[in-house]
């Protein structure tokens, strides 16, 4: 997907959740009055300012009634900072954009949208079942806009090549499927690899990967206590051979990466 096209689809789910807000009677202040205009919402976000404000300009005008988007361009590696000591001045922005990852650090700085203006219920049944991490268990801290999901692109011509006629639709079947992917040369080192697992060097999204693999292991990682503080769930929900889910989605990545195991590969 192009960048642009991107922006714009953030931009569009920015537009929806503000209207569920303002609809909604979240943000009953930015309503205008009969005949008059709603007030301005300063936003803070790391998007280009150019794309943005073209965007922005086509908003503003659709929704002069109910509020004025007024976006403001922030570095990333600034965006922290100006954002505490915006906060700490009383100068900081309405709304800004985070990426999950930054939502926890970040929760001491955003007023919670009570259930009572926007239900645990209506929430779940309006954004993916990943957006619960958003929910404590006083309000939502935050409102997702997008998602950007983990894919695992093939290459046909070297699965047909192999001799396999469907592409490994689970992991039992990727690990039947790299014998007969991976090839090696006579002194042992790999000249076709079946996938970049097995270490962190070489997946830049290895964590990503790897959090996956626990999930769907059926270990949860992290679990919010009665105080809404994060604890660490890894070791827990042992199997009956002892090992935790999270133990055995460890072993499955870097299996790939044992030059003692079938499926070594890198």
């Amino acid at each position: 997907m192009k960048y642009f096209q991107t922006i714009l689809l953030i931009v569009f789910g920015f537009i929806f959740v503000i209207s569920l807000l303002v609809f909604g009677g979240i943000l009953p202040g930015f309503r205008a009055p009969k005949g008059g205009s709603g007030g301005t919402l300063i936003l803070w976000g790391t998007l280009p300012k150019t794309k943005m404000d073209l965007i922005m300009s086509d908003v503003n005008k659709q929704y002069e009634a109910f509020f004025n988007l007024v976006y403001v361009e922030k570095q990333p590696f600034t965006f922290d900072t100006d954002l505490i000591e915006a906060l700490a001045t009383g100068q900081g922005p309405d709304i800004f954009f985070l990426n999950h990852e930054a939502i926890g650090p970040n929760s001491n700085k955003v007023a919670l949208i009570p259930y009572s203006s926007y239900s645990a219920r209506i929430f779940s049944d309006t954004f993916v079942s990943g957006a619960s991490i958003f929910q404590l268990s006083k309000g939502l801290m935050a409102i997702p806009l997008y998602v950007d999901p983990l894919v695992m692109y093939y290459n046909k011509d070297l699965l047909t090549n192999a001799g396999l006629a469907e592409v490994p639709k689970n992991w039992p079947a990727l690990l039947v499927a790299s014998k007969a992917l991976t090839k090696l040369d006579p002194q042992g080192n790999v000249t076709q690899s079946t996938v970049a697992f097995g270490e962190f060097t070489n997946n830049r999204n290895a964590k990503d990967v790897l959090s996956l693999l626990i999930l769907q292991a059926g270990n949860s990682i992290v679990s919010l206590d009665a105080s809404d503080k994060p604890q660490i769930t890894l070791g827990q929900n042992a199997t009956t051979n002892g090992l935790a889910p999270a133990r055995s989605a460890v072993d499955f990545f870097i299996q790939f990466a044992n030059p003692s195991k079938t499926v070594y590969n890198w």
